[in-house]
């Protein structure tokens, strides 16, 4: 049977963001993680007949329209083609809480609502976007799903789904397994990637969206397993238009590799050690760049002997992946002023470990670089620059700022002293005396933005985790039993329960736990028993 296993990776919410839960009822029984204030399991969870996950998709369903607007006998038109159309205008109160509500001017076109810009001096810019412009049933998906008996009914669930749009992963107790590209792209010329484009021209109307049947999927492929890491879900030779920027493919790559090197099949205990694997291949780029380094600053050098020595896993004990990844920070730096100018400022201001906006375009310049950099290629650095004496460059700025941090002694430097979580409660920013009892510890942590294990950063709190895996399971269809999750908190979403993070230093090690299934066994290792009856 196959496995099933993922983790979803976004900023760390306190209390968390996805619950562990096992509902049972007459229609469905399923195990996995909940939303609050959203109905069943829908992201990552397993049924008696199905498991399912999924992670981010990065397509591009959202367009700016520019507009043009004249008043005529007191009503507001817009252009489009050869008319003026009458712009649909409502007024709108904003509750403000201790204070005056705000009442607003809201202006639609027929491609969405006016977001910047002033319609009555005649000028605005509309935004188009799938999950506004039409209604999406997305409960029904979820139940659909829930109650799927087999791989097809799961798919089939998904037609309807709008957004976000998401890479979609489903294994069945029949043997079944594969991926699928779920919810609404619009079809649309390729200007609209790139820029707002007119809108009174009416040659970027949206014609539909790609045909559920013809978004990227795979079942049962020859290879025997599926990989998504927010990379491309398709290739170059793909028909339609999804996005212009994904994730890099280093975690992608890294996993394939794993999965390849699997002589017997996967097991329950591989699928956990891929969970735990910190190999970063753009550390393994630069490291074989230091071939040609002879520095002349004996700190640089020492330096460079101990990434030399380096086996480019980013564990929180490694000194070497403590210098690799606050010289990264400035290579990183470095490339995206060289390629955004004075953009840059922005770029880099952005939480760029949440992997959306310009976060994900400065990443995807990054990983560019770094494949020019593999081919010594300096085309995208500043003119007069190079690969060897900017690396050299961010090594002795990481070594200077690491003597600042962790003393003269480079033996003593871990990653994890720099590199680790910040858990924050909402209410410790209202409450600040009470902190102590709200916010869970800040724990070392492994891996960075480029490793299976997901450690990544913002370049504004530098080396503080903001992109972490919220949750970890593997789904075993062949035995539910054998399921196992974690999340990085705990259970309970009560700073004073004993639950509240206690699953936090093993998730830190990567480790599981069991993912009960049976009741017997749910009823064998429950604490407390709780009955809720109507009245």
């Amino acid at each position: 049977m196959p496995l099933l296993a993922g983790d979803s990776h976004r900023a760390l919410d306190t209390p968390n963001v996805y619950y562990q839960v096992h509902m049972n009822c007459p229609a469905f029984r399923v195990s996995g993680y909940a939303l609050p204030g959203l109905p069943g399991a829908p992201h990552f969870s397993h049924t008696a007949y199905v498991a399912w996950g999924m992670t981010h998709g990065v397509a591009d369903y959202q367009d700016l329209y520019i507009e043009r607007f004249r008043t005529e006998n007191g009503r507001l038109e817009y252009a489009y083609q050869d008319a003026w159309l009458p712009a649909e205008v409502s007024d709108e109160e904003l509750e403000v809480h201790d204070g005056e509500a705000e009442h607003l001017k809201v202006v639609r076109t027929r491609h969405g609502p006016i977001i910047a810009g002033d319609p009555a001096a005649g000028h605005g810019i509309a935004f188009s976007h799938t999950g506004t412009n039409s209604a999406t049933a997305w409960a029904n998906s979820i139940y659909e799903l829930l109650v799927a008996t087999s791989a097809d009914e799961a798919e089939e669930s998904l037609r309807e789904w709008t957004e976000p749009v998401n890479n979609f992963v489903y294994a069945d107790v029949h043997g079944e397994f594969g991926y699928r590209y779920r919810g609404r792209i619009p079809l649309r010329t390729m200007a609209n990637a790139w820029s707002p484009v007119p809108g009174w021209t009416g040659e970027h109307e949206w014609d539909g969206q790609i045909p559920f049947e013809e978004l990227p999927r795979a079942r049962n492929p020859e290879a025997g397993f599926v990989v998504t890491c927010n990379n491309a879900p398709a290739g170059a030779d793909y028909p339609y238009y999804i996005n212009t920027f994904f994730a890099p493919d280093f975690r992608a790559r890294r996993i394939t590799t794993r999965l390849q090197n699997l002589s017997e099949g996967a097991t329950v205990s591989d699928m956990a050690a891929i969970h735990a694997d910190r190999v970063s291949l753009p550390a393994r780029i630069l490291v074989d760049r230091l071939k040609e380094l002879d520095s002349s600053d004996p700190q640089v050098a020492k330096a460079c002997d101990i990434l030399r020595q380096w086996n480019a896993k980013m564990d929180r004990t490694s000194a070497a992946a403590a210098i690799y990844g606050t010289a990264r920070s400035y290579l990183y730096e470095d490339v995206i002023k060289a390629e955004l100018g004075t953009m840059s400022e922005e770029a880099l201001g952005a939480p760029s470990g949440i992997g959306r906006g310009a976060a994900t375009h400065a990443n995807q310049l990054y990983a560019e670089a770094v494949a020019a950099m593999a081919a010594d290629d300096g085309g995208c650095l500043d003119p007069g620059q190079n690969w060897p004496n900017l690396i050299e460059q961010a090594i002795a700025s990481a070594v200077f700022e690491l003597r600042d941090r962790l003393g003269a002694d480079m033996q003593d430097w871990t990653w994890g002293a720099i590199h680790h979580t910040r858990p924050r409660h909402p209410l410790s920013r209202m409450f600040p005396e009470h902190a102590h009892l709200l916010d869970p510890p800040e724990i070392p942590a492994d891996g960075d933005g480029d490793t299976p294990q997901a450690g990544g950063y913002s370049m504004v709190d530098r080396f503080v985790q903001i992109l972490m895996s919220v949750n970890r399971y593997i789904h075993d269809p062949s035995d539910w039993r054998r399921s196992r999750w974690i999340v990085p908190l705990g259970s309970s979403g009560h700073p004073g329960s004993p639950h509240f993070a206690d699953q936090a230093r093993m998730w830190a090690d990567v480790q599981t736990i069991p993912q009960l299934w049976e009741w017997d066994d749910i009823v064998d290792a429950a604490e407390t028993r709780q009955t809720l009856r109507p009245r």
